[in-house]
């Protein structure tokens, strides 16, 4: 019963929350990055729902992290910790850019009037250049890709697997 009470702290919440984000941001990334554009148009409320559902859990998750964090003292595992947080703020900028280009093209499908204005245009622009939206996708892809190594350099450590192992010869060889 100890262990259920343990499971529910808040520095245990993170472990949990965390996957979330992994799991919806990088299919949502894989997804804007299908090369097909008229299959990637397709995909458009998919890739929305993903992009908003993951930006709100990289937000949770990195709440809970913050709180995490405070279980260590290490010096060493405090500059893995200043890495992890940094991509995943790093994450949560992009993702949310990402969210905000998709809310923009939302409400011009509901209310296009929106977009008469000079301010409109610009925004509808930006939204609806393929362009911007898969470089911010490969970025994110990028920072959530290292966010979960350096999470599992602090889990599991530095030679967990490959792509840790070369993360870590990366930033701290």
């Amino acid at each position: 019963m100890e262990s259920l009470f343990k499971l529910f702290h808040l520095e245990n919440i993170h472990p949990i929350l965390v996957h979330f984000p992994i799991a919806l941001s990088i299919l949502y990334a894989v997804l804007e990055l299908i090369p097909f554009r008229k299959l990637r148009d397709n995909l458009f409320t998919t890739k929305a729902i993903l992009v908003i559902l993951g930006t709100i859990s990289i937000f949770a998750s990195k709440q809970a992290g913050e709180v995490a964090a405070l279980a260590y003292q290490d010096p060493a595992i405090l500059k893995i910790i200043n890495l992890h947080e940094l991509f995943a703020k790093l994450s949560l900028i992009i993702f949310s850019l990402i969210f905000i280009f998709y809310l923009v093209q939302l409400s011009q499908k509901v209310k296009p009037k929106l977009f008469k204005s000079k301010t409109g245009k610009l925004c509808h622009l930006i939204s609806s250049n393929p362009f911007i939206l898969i470089t911010l996708a490969v970025l994110g892809l990028i920072s959530v890709s290292l966010t979960g190594a350096f999470g599992g350099m602090i889990v599991w450590g530095p030679q967990n697997d490959p792509f840790t192992t070369f993360t870590y010869f990366l930033f701290f060889k």
